[in-house]
């Protein structure tokens, strides 16, 4: 973790997750194998910023998740019908994971229900050594064409073993 007001004179390498909390000035190369998180202070905010793909949308019927669809931040789906989204295995989604990953240390994802027709519900499911807590169903858009979004939190609770929680 990188601190206000570090400075770099020679190469840098990284290989897995770096945050940063302040300004960082590089005079040398520097390479980049993994996540690189940035914390910008801005006078009385402080919000947290993230270097997110864009959505993944390959992903709409009954299936179960790549390791590119476990681990996408966002995934924006539209189910032709009910669908049901089982999740790798505990040991699949921690090998998708940095080396560095450890007990406690979580991930978000954000799964978008774009379909408009009432009855295409996605189901979340947990494969081997994976548990949900809280509604997995993202219904789809209601009458009024709001999205349905259900945000989850992926929280490595033991080796090979990932407890999904919903938070909204």
């Amino acid at each position: 973790m990188h601190r206000r007001g570090d400075d770099h004179t020679g190469a840098e390498e990284h290989t897995g997750i770096e945050t940063h909390t302040g300004a960082e000035t590089h005079t040398g190369a520097e390479t980049h194998t993994g996540r690189e998180t940035f914390v910008r202070f801005d006078a009385a905010q402080v919000p947290e910023m993230y270097t997110v793909a864009a959505a993944t949308t390959d992903l709409d019927d009954t299936a179960t998740m790549s390791s590119g669809q476990q681990v996408a931040r966002i995934l924006e789906c539209l189910p032709t019908a009910a669908a049901t989204f089982t999740t790798r295995t505990g040991t699949e989604i921690e090998a998708a994971l940095p080396a560095t990953v450890a007990t406690g240390d979580c991930f978000y994802q954000s799964i978008i229900n774009t379909a408009t027709v009432a009855g295409r519900d996605i189901t979340l499911s947990g494969g081997v050594g994976v548990s949900i807590v809280g509604d997995a169903i993202i219904d789809a858009q209601d009458a009024d064409g709001n999205n349905a979004v259900g945000h989850f939190l992926y929280r490595r609770s033991a080796s090979n073993t990932i407890v999904i929680y919903r938070i909204g």
